[in-house]
């Protein structure tokens, strides 16, 4: 049996970096960059790339295995209000 539930968030750092993607640039970005790949090092953005292995191997480089996170960014949801049923 499979669980709709997300995986949990191991690292604390991890888990940080993404608390404050949400908070912080979340809403801007999925304006300005939906699709591409955000890098957060110590709650804060610190790059935006267009594919995911190009910031996984960077924040590597940068700040070591397990000190950085990458965050896809996604387009916000489009609220179709009552059509959303059509649609279903």
């Amino acid at each position: 049996m499979s669980s709709s539930a997300p995986a949990p968030i191991r690292s604390k750092a991890v888990r940080l970096n993404r608390v404050a993607y949400e908070a912080k640039y979340q809403d801007d970005l999925e304006q300005t960059d939906a699709g591409r790949i955000a890098l957060m090092h110590d709650e804060e953005l610190v790059g935006i790339y267009d594919e995911a292995n190009a910031a996984c191997e960077d924040g590597l480089e940068r700040y070591g295995s397990g000190n950085y996170s990458i965050v896809w960014i996604a387009a916000k949801p489009l609220n179709l209000g009552i059509f959303t049923f059509a649609l279903t």
